[in-house]
């Protein structure tokens, strides 16, 4: 074994610290407790989460000192959740809302032994957005307005070609560009992953969501440069509009969701709309909503590449065929876009 490497010549110790990396380097706070609530471990990330001394996060810390660390309270709904019984595993969610105006939330896994691990995150700005479309649903209570969800097009070919750095970069470009299609009095957030929703009051129904849509979608298929790669998505968006597809928030992203689901096949438009009303103006053909990767092509994509043709029975060079090969900036493998030959055989 390398001596460079963490642990020496030990195994088991090299083991050990490579654990202790990799609980370190992840995006959420962990902690395990024993049966008697005594700290069994902890990484980084939960000392950092609950802004207490790291010191308090070594083993055998009781539970009770670290509550009593934490600048917060924990939140009504979340106090009033039982505990599994004795000798049973279970779930239970918690949230506890910071004197910082943080909101965390704890997934708590109760094992059969009274033992317990636990995962932390900062879901401030999720919650934030939660009130947010409340607010603006309430607010908008008997006029029309629209709930937009995209679904970016592409989006795990950047990932898996580039890695998810750069596909959080693109994520970042996608919502400023988003945020620059609105007005101030309309919102956008990020429901998870690589979907997103947009809010427009204040608008005429359907027209101003369509005309929203087709703005989002012209500037989503502009290319993006991720720093020093290029790479060019889509997006695919469902339109729900108040009242006609729900009363409330949960209904209308319901509603929205299953209308995007629709614009995501292949045979359909980039996107749809969920009213049935006759004034919803058909959405015009995937052809035209739906730019693909061959609508710009950047200078130094394409290249030649010579294929040699045998003869079989004396291995002779008898012509070459020329292949055209494109590097798509969306990270495919190269494709084939035409081809000639040498010797042309004689008309």
């Amino acid at each position: 074994m390398d001596d460079t490497a963490p642990g020496g010549d030990n195994p088991l110790l090299a083991e050990n610290q490579m654990l202790r990396m990799a609980l370190d380097i992840m995006p959420h706070g962990l902690c395990m407790f024993d049966g008697a609530d005594r700290l069994l471990l902890a990484n980084r990330r939960f000392a950092r989460l609950w802004d207490i001394p790291f010191e308090l996060t070594r083993p055998g810390t009781s539970y009770a000192t670290i509550q009593a660390a934490v600048k917060g309270f924990e939140k009504p709904h979340s106090l009033s959740q039982p505990n599994p019984p004795p000798g049973w595993s279970g779930v239970r969610r918690r949230e506890w809302q910071m004197n910082d105006g943080r909101t965390i939330g704890v997934a708590v896994t109760r094992l059969p032994d009274a033992s317990s691990v636990a995962l932390h995150e900062d879901v401030t700005q999720a919650r934030q957005d939660q009130e947010q479309i409340t607010l603006l649903a309430r607010n908008a209570r008997g006029e029309e307005f629209a709930v937009l969800c995209l679904d970016l097009d592409r989006f795990k070919v950047v990932n898996d070609s580039f890695g998810h750095a750069v596909g959080d970069v693109l994520l970042g470009q996608v919502a400023q560009r988003l945020r620059a299609c609105v007005r101030d009095a309309e919102f956008v957030a990020r429901l998870g992953g690589d979907e997103f929703v947009v809010l427009q009051c204040g608008a005429p129904q359907p027209v101003g969501s369509t005309a929203l849509a087709r703005r989002i979608i012209a500037v989503l298929s502009e290319p993006f440069n991720l720093g020093g790669n290029t790479a060019q998505i889509g997006a695919s968006i469902g339109i729900a509009i108040a009242p006609f597809d729900g009363e409330n928030p949960q209904a209308l992203l319901k509603s929205a969701d299953l209308a995007m689901y629709r614009a995501t096949k292949p045979t359909a438009a980039a996107f749809c709309a969920t009213s049935s009303r006759k004034s919803m103006p058909e959405p015009r053909p995937a052809a035209h909503w739906k730019p693909t990767c061959t609508r710009r092509l950047a200078h130094d994509q394409f290249h030649l590449v010579y294929q040699p043709q045998l003869n079989i029975s004396d291995r002779v060079v008898t012509g070459v065929e020329a292949l055209l090969r494109w590097t798509n900036p969306c990270g495919a493998t190269f494709r084939r876009l035409n081809s000639s030959r040498w010797p042309r055989k004689p008309a």
